[in-house]
């Protein structure tokens, strides 16, 4: 992912296990993350 490759499930499940509590700790990931998903609503894209 830091190599600039696409978002892939593999990506997407392994944040799941990972639990929210990683995100909410680290600020700029967390802005990562949510750009990424209100992105990904209004485009429909990642």
């Amino acid at each position: 992912f830091v190599d600039g490759g696409f978002l892939s499930i593999s990506h997407v499940t392994g944040a799941i296990w990972a639990g929210i509590g990683v995100y909410t700790r680290d600020l700029p990931l967390l802005v990562l993350v949510v750009f990424t998903l209100v992105t990904t609503l209004v485009w429909g894209r990642v």
